[in-house]
């Protein structure tokens, strides 16, 4: 028992030492991220993953990976971060809450390639993963972020509501105004601009009136929030035509942003104020904020070069020079045609690492199936190794069963073997009907079409009769006594078409009942032509059984296919032979 407690205190003074190593490394990582140095410490991270890798456990790899994943997005270099966060994504099968900073991490490098699609995936689970009111607030609002950016403003809505709740629970003036400055933004981007003007003024009053108080969270960027305000107020203004309240805080903004010490550049706010300005007729001012960016323009990128273009033009209409404003449009469409090359190799980068990030996945998944299946067939040899007694013991019983199943098996094949049989004799036999039905149809045709010609021949017979009856000749005797044979042989004809059509209607008889059962509108001529049909016999044997027209025979069929609700595509025969 001392031996066991001992062991036991051993291995608990290892665990410590082992948490308080892995805490250090962690405290020490953080502390050089927070503070900027990306260099040193992608070495660091570099040297522990060649160094100590086998003594790093799990949940610490997978910070490692995701925190190498954040520094090449910073870097934007994406190929490497892919690989960095693929290589956390694998160990933390699953997406486990306990990991959640990774998801995080993933949506900020689909946003960053323009993704935005699926980085809303990823902020979405970090969202759903985190219990801290700051996190929330984040990611509710990168979420609506990612939103606007493929504008959805109504799906941003939600999420920027998701924000402000998140802020009122902070407690934290600023967090609130910033959460409304997104919903005004949220309904400029709708159009909305009543609404809007009267949500940033609300996130300008909430500031001012508290300018004395600090924020819980973000007290050092309380001037950076309010210059947000200033900038999106001052939009919203110029789009409701109110322009010198859209001069007075854009140029608030402008003015913030010159102050700088790392000067953020925003052709986009010169160009709203150039816009103003010239609305005002105030050419001066305007071409005064069209210098101080043209002065910058070495360090625009093409849309700030654009929106340069868009000032110098501006200015150029308001003094109708023409020939300004013509090269200057010639120049906007060259960098238009410009800024959509560099929009499709940007988009074609992101498509080859999303491609790379989904056969990823598929290789993962691939492997993890691999994986799931070995370590079956380790533990079901492990079972069988463990077991082995037990089924000795157990075999009689289960060859008993065996047997018993395998008995049912044959019982089982031979029944579906005699269902088969019997099946196969009944279509047999139904075959074997229907050529009877065949047979005795092409009977019935000829002996149908013979009747008619011994009526006809009947009918000269006693038209003759009736004639030499009239006549007082012994010489006709012999002619009289060969048309009474000619009517015998008529007779024993005519009784057997009696007998045939005997057979037919005991043929047709099931037909007729389910004809009548089906429509019971048919006269008994309708019947008749029916019958005849499911005979089948032509237009022209139908025509001669009824002595009339062939050309009659089809309007006969044309209203019988009325009476079915057939459309002219359908055939009637085929229909009736279905009956």
């Amino acid at each position: 028992m001392k031996i066991v407690k001992l062991l036991f205190l051993v291995l608990l003074i290892i665990s410590q030492g082992n948490v308080h190593a892995q805490s250090k490394r962690i405290n020490s990582n953080y502390k050089l991220f927070r503070e900027g140095k990306l260099d040193e410490l992608e070495k660091q991270i570099n040297n522990q993953i060649k160094n100590k890798w086998s003594e790093i456990p799990k949940s610490e790899k997978i910070q490692i990976y995701t925190d190498l994943g954040k520094i090449n997005t910073i870097k934007k270099n994406y190929p490497l971060a892919l690989s960095a966060l693929l290589n956390a994504k694998l160990l933390n099968r699953g997406d486990s809450a306990k990991y959640e900073v990774y998801n995080s991490a993933f949506a900020d490098f689909f946003e960053k390639i323009g993704a935005y699609d699926i980085a809303i995936q990823y902020y979405k689970k970090s969202f759903n993963q985190s219990s801290n009111l700051l996190e929330r607030y984040f990611n509710s609002s990168s979420i609506a972020v990612m939103f606007l950016r493929i504008n959805a403003p109504d799906s941003a809505l939600v999420y920027f509501e998701y924000q402000k709740k998140e802020s009122l629970k902070m407690k934290d003036f600023i967090a609130l105004s910033s959460s409304l400055n997104n919903i005004g933004i949220s309904h400029l981007k709708k159009n909305e601009l009543k609404i809007a003007s009267s949500i940033f003024e609300n996130a300008l009053a909430i500031l001012d009136k508290n300018k004395e108080i600090k924020s819980k969270n973000f007290n050092n960027e309380k001037a950076t929030f309010r210059n947000s305000v200033h900038g999106n107020l001052g939009e919203s203004y110029l789009k409701e035509k109110k322009y010198s309240l859209a001069i007075e805080f854009l140029e608030k903004h402008h003015q913030f942003n010159i102050q700088q010490k790392d000067f953020p550049i925003q052709p986009s706010v010169g160009l709203m104020l150039v816009e103003a300005y010239i609305r005002l007729s105030k050419i001066n001012e305007a071409q005064k904020i069209e210098r101080f960016f043209s002065s910058k323009a070495k360090l625009l990128t093409i849309d700030g070069k654009l929106d340069l273009l868009l000032m110098q033009l501006e200015i150029a209409n308001f003094e109708k020079n023409d020939k300004k404003v013509s090269v200057l449009i010639s120049s906007i469409k060259d960098t238009e045609s410009i800024k959509k090359i560099e929009k499709s190799i940007v988009f074609n980068k992101m498509n080859k690492l999303v491609t790379q990030f989904m056969l990823s996945q598929a290789t993962q998944q691939i492997n993890f199936d691999k994986i799931q299946k070995l370590q079956l067939k380790k533990t079901i040899e492990i079972a069988k190794r463990e077991t082995v007694t037990i089924w000795i013991l157990l075999f009689s019983v289960l060859f008993g069963v065996l047997l018993l199943f395998y008995f049912i098996y044959l019982k089982n094949k031979n029944q579906k073997k005699k269902k088969v049989l019997e099946k196969e004799f009944l279509v047999l036999q139904e075959e074997k009907i229907q050529f009877k039905i065949s047979t005795q149809s092409n009977y019935l045709t000829e002996f149908a079409i013979e009747n008619q010609n011994q009526k006809k021949r009947s009918d000269e017979l006693l038209k003759n009769l009736n004639f030499l009856i009239g006549l007082e000749d012994k010489n006709l005797k012999p002619e009289i006594n060969s048309l009474i044979s000619d009517l015998k042989n008529t007779q024993l004809i005519n009784k057997s078409i009696a007998d045939l059509n005997l057979k037919s209607e005991n043929l047709l008889m099931e037909f007729k009942i389910n004809l009548l059962f089906k429509h019971t509108n048919l006269t008994p001529a309708d019947i008749e032509l029916c019958s005849l049909i499911r005979l089948n016999l032509s237009n022209k044997e139908i025509a001669q059984y009824r002595s009339i027209e062939t050309g009659s025979v089809k309007i006969y069929k044309n209203r019988l296919k009325k009476k079915f609700n057939l459309n002219i595509n359908h055939s009637l025969s085929d229909y009736i032979s279905g009956i």
